[in-house]
């Protein structure tokens, strides 16, 4: 792709995209089982920029713990290009991040693309990495101040090495699967399991559902799909905007 457009970003109040009510979306088929032994899990909390909601942080650090995971929390500016580049540390990577989409026209063709916040604030210096098409400015919703986020590209050129067995990135915010573009980048490193939400959602709903994914999917030890299965339809959709949680799976991917 060619041409330059800022990504046009939006959380929690944003407009909603149309998206399907799938549950779960077999790339090749597989199972998304929870494996606690040498489990290490990540919770990124760039939200906080926006949101407060560290209970929910605190109680689903807690669920990871009492199943064996070490867990590591990053917090703000500590959510950075370096965490993002280095998410195949983890069995299991929380993301609670803004999320952010643009579509846009290059030679009479129509492209989409999504990206993840960092919890960095935009600077010049990433100019190079815009041209590149490997991260962006972005601005969340009714906001003026910009952040940098990375986009699907990002995970190609930076992201070394491959996920542990049976690995899954839950992300916590806006269009992260708007399309598909992301979750693939993650599993042509070895990603077993990609959860989120096509479209915008609510502040409250999103903490909420999250929380019982990882209740469900760990506490619970249905595993990741059988707990998105559960949170559509215990929680059910975002009450505004009406997105189901989605899951993508690998089966390319080591189980």
């Amino acid at each position: 792709m060619r041409g330059r457009r800022a990504l046009i970003v939006a959380i929690a109040v944003a407009v909603a995209v149309v998206a399907g009510v799938g549950t779960v979306l077999y790339i090749h088929g597989g199972h998304g089982s929870v494996k606690s032994s040498g489990c290490r899990a990540l919770i990124a909390y760039a939200l906080q920029i926006s949101y407060d909601y560290r209970p929910v942080i605190e109680r689903i650090a807690e669920i990871l713990r009492d199943h064996g995971c070490v867990v590591d929390i990053a917090i703000g500016r500590a959510v950075n290009l370096s965490l993002y580049a280095h998410l195949n540390r983890y069995s299991i990577a929380i993301l609670f991040v803004h999320g952010g989409k643009a579509v846009f026209r290059v030679d009479d063709r129509v492209y989409r693309i999504n990206g993840l916040f960092t919890g960095l604030p935009w600077s010049p210096r990433y100019e190079e990495l815009k041209r590149e098409w490997i991260a962006t400015r972005a601005f969340p919703f009714n906001s003026t101040k910009a952040f940098l986020a990375v986009l699907p590209h990002f995970f190609d050129v930076y992201m070394k090495g491959r996920f542990p067995p049976n690995s899954v990135v839950v992300v916590a915010g806006c269009y992260a699967l708007y399309t598909p573009y992301i979750a693939e980048a993650l599993f042509r490193h070895g990603l077993r399991v990609f959860i989120g939400w096509p479209g915008a959602v609510t502040p409250h709903y999103l903490f909420n559902a999250t929380e019982k994914l990882v209740e469900y999917a760990v506490g619970e030890g249905l595993g990741w799909i059988k707990a998105v299965e559960k949170v559509n339809r215990v929680v059910g959709p975002d009450p505004v905007y009406h997105d189901h949680i989605v899951c993508l799976v690998n089966a390319q991917s080591r189980s």
